[in-house]
């Protein structure tokens, strides 16, 4: 068995990692203009009456990106003042 599979990501790969997360939770034109799609589905859903439609709007608005970021800089907070990310206080 090789051993550098079980060695983790390195710092360059964590700092990629951090670099991709902090991108997609920034707040942009390709950010606000799939959010006012995903507004406009969603009302399209709900004038017709179609939670199918509605669902969809949900997958496209692109929320994932902030709450990726948010809970990145948490961990990266937990980590600075506890010293390891799974320690509790």
């Amino acid at each position: 068995m090789d051993s550098k599979q079980h060695q983790g990501p390195t710092q360059a790969r964590r700092a990629q990692t951090r670099r991709a997360v902090e991108d997609a939770a920034a707040l942009g034109s390709p950010y606000l203009l799939m959010n006012a799609a995903a507004t406009l589905i969603a009302g399209f859903g709900l004038f017709e009456d179609s939670p199918a439609v509605i669902i969809g709007a949900m997958l496209i608005a692109a929320l994932l990106g902030p709450i990726q970021g948010m809970a990145s800089r948490y961990r990266r907070a937990w980590i600075l003042a506890y010293g390891h990310p799974c320690r509790r206080p």
